[in-house]
């Protein structure tokens, strides 16, 4: 595929993450940052940012997308040097930036989306069969799991996250009924 071709690829599929992160997140879609695809951070305020997609302050992770083919889980479990831990090391770079940590989302063409993050997670509450491992090079244990069963299992702790800000906030028209249900 020529480089003008898969360029145009990686932007549509920054959009189509940005859509589905940021509706599922805050009902909006995220954009694509206008550095994506280069190494630049951008700061505005107390505000950082680095990665391919503009995440709000409350998104806890910054985002790295890759739509590209040659990479396989094979060559990632046996510590072959793989496209995918290219991709990490650079998710990783970009969110220290910002004072995030790393969500890299991939995918090739006819595979679902894959999410990959830092094990720092509590994964009693993962109800999925996730790909955990130790990178030899990385050293770091990350997961790696689809981006439906990503946005499943988070989804109730995003639902406990928008409740305390809720009530810490005291949004108004929150009700002490609604408080409790939360």
């Amino acid at each position: 595929m020529s480089g003008f071709r898969s360029k145009g690829k990686g932007n549509e599929y920054e959009s189509k993450i940005g859509k589905i992160l940021g509706e599922w997140w805050w009902g909006d879609p995220f954009p694509r940052s206008h550095g994506s695809g280069s190494s630049a951070t951008m700061s505005k305020g107390d505000v950082v940012h680095a990665g391919d997609l503009y995440v709000p302050p409350s998104f806890p992770w910054c985002v790295e997308c890759k739509f590209q083919n040659g990479w396989s889980f094979d060559g990632l479990m046996k510590g072959n040097k793989e496209l995918i831990i290219s991709w990490w090391i650079k998710a990783v770079a970009d969110a220290q930036k910002c004072g995030r940590p790393a969500l890299l989302v991939f995918t090739k063409n006819r595979f679902p989306d894959y999410v990959m993050f830092e094990y720092s997670t509590d994964l009693s509450m993962v109800d999925v069969s996730p790909i955990c491992f130790i990178h030899p090079v990385v050293l770091t244990r990350c997961i790696i799991i689809t981006l439906r069963d990503f946005m499943s299992t988070f989804g109730e702790v995003l639902d406990r996250v928008r409740c305390d800000a809720r009530i810490i906030s005291g949004a108004a028209g929150t009700t002490e009924e609604e408080e409790y249900n939360c």
